[in-house]
């Protein structure tokens, strides 16, 4: 497999990398060098005596090679050529004739470099066109005369001298057949494209993801203390517009913040502020304080109860506000305010249709007062959430009541300060129905 050289930094990378193992740098065309890999080195015909007749040039060179000779064939063309077959030898002995049918075997390596054909020394390159055999006697095995399979190394085992370069990568499906791979190169896989990358490297050679940032940040993770989840003890249920309920929230015991910013499930109501209530919820108790929310809190009557001056209350979609009429005053010197008469007025319901904005005052008089859509003193014939005969106002004494006329969809008050409630009160908040029940 060819090598590259990064321009960059110098990092050598396997040609099939996108990124540099050593900087990240994408391997273009033109930010890496070509390794240059070992060849063999070519040879060409060795030269010819110079008083060799071109003819006799021209036949040494169509000549057949050793291997496909038999030794007698090939001493006749030797001499043919001028050339003593006797002198082939560096110490003069004659080749070993070959059997017939059989090639006639490499020759024998000796002390001395093998070279080229000289006139004075008679020698031949070996058969082939290849170059002459690069060991020595006693570097190591050599083929047998007549013996055609690949030697064997018999050294025992015993480590070479020379340092072998381990591949940048393994494939995956080879690390299981290398013995202690783990303990050789500990790997990370890259959280980016899934390739197997060792952990020294800075990059992934396959997308270029940076290995060091993910090991410094996986290290952040697994430093972080795990949040210990308090044991849930109440659930907050939403009724749906077609009367399903869900669970939306388990909450734990102590104190907690609901709100549009506080939970995935709120984010949509707008109606609810970022942070609209909190809950505190202590030995089954549950109590309930609204964050001066926009649009307020409300929990349904179940029985009648007492409201003060500026106390907020719905019922169907009309938000109405209770004020007290203060009693007439005189001032110092005895002058009467002059205003429209009085005829027992000791109160006043205004209809809340904005922030800030009243759009009608109604006038409470006597000890009761009726709010329907159909019957009342007050009504909304055009509110179909209203039932026909809705609720009661009372007025004892210094006192006053809400109660509710077991209307279809109920009364809401809204909470104003601390309030406790009992586990599944009706709680309106935004523009849903929700409800708390222990666990």
């Amino acid at each position: 497999m060819s090598v590259v050289i990064c321009k960059q930094c110098g990092r050598e990378n396997k040609s099939h990398f996108k990124y540099c193992l050593g900087c990240g740098i994408e391997l273009k065309r033109e930010n890496v060098i070509l390794k240059p890999e070992p060849t063999i080195p070519p040879t060409s015909m060795p030269p010819a005596p110079d008083n060799m007749s071109m003819k006799k040039r021209q036949s040494l060179g169509n000549a057949p090679t050793m291997a496909a000779t038999s030794n007698e064939e090939l001493n006749r063309m030797l001499k043919e050529q001028g050339i003593d077959p006797d002198k082939l030898n560096n110490n003069g002995d004659s080749a070993p004739p070959a059997a017939a049918g059989q090639s006639a075997p490499p020759p024998a390596n000796s002390d001395q470099d093998s070279a080229s054909f000289t006139p004075e020394t008679g020698n031949v390159p070996p058969p082939g066109g290849f170059p002459p055999p690069a060991q020595s006697p006693g570097e190591g095995p050599s083929m047998q005369e007549g013996n055609n399979q690949v030697p064997v190394d018999n050294s025992g085992g015993k480590e070479s001298s020379e340092e072998i370069e381990m591949a940048d990568t393994v494939l995956a499906d080879d690390i299981s057949k290398i013995p202690n791979a783990g303990e050789m190169i500990n790997f990370v896989t890259c959280n980016n494209c899934g390739n197997r990358v060792p952990r020294d490297n800075k990059f992934c050679g396959n997308c270029g993801n940076n290995i060091q940032v993910q090991l410094e940040n996986m290290e952040d993770d697994e430093e972080e203390p795990q949040e210990i989840k308090a044991a849930a003890v109440a659930k907050l249920i939403v009724q749906k517009p077609d009367g399903t309920q869900e669970v939306v929230l388990e909450l734990p015991e102590g104190e907690s913040i609901l709100g549009r910013e506080t939970h995935d499930y709120f984010e949509e109501d707008y109606y609810l502020s970022p942070q609209h209530i909190q809950v505190f919820i202590q030995n089954g108790k549950i109590e309930i304080l609204d964050l001066e929310s926009l649009n307020g809190t409300y929990f349904k009557l179940s029985q009648e109860e007492e409201i003060e001056d500026g106390n907020v209350f719905r019922i169907g979609t009309e938000v109405l506000r209770f004020k007290k009429i203060q009693e007439e005053k005189t001032t110092e010197d005895d002058t009467k305010i002059l205003g429209s008469p009085n005829f027992g007025v000791w109160g006043k319901l205004e209809l809340i249709t904005g922030k800030g904005i009243v759009g009608r005052a109604y006038s409470l008089t006597g000890e009761m007062i009726k709010i329907g859509r159909e019957e009342g003193d007050i009504t909304y014939p055009e509110d179909g959430y209203v039932s026909g005969e809705h609720m009661e106002i009372n007025k004892l004494d210094d006192q006053v009541f809400l109660i509710d006329l077991n209307s279809s969809n109920g009364s809401y008050l809204k909470i104003s300060s601390k309030r406790e409630l009992m586990p599944g009160t009706p709680l309106l908040m935004g523009y849903q129905l929700y409800k708390f029940e222990l666990i």
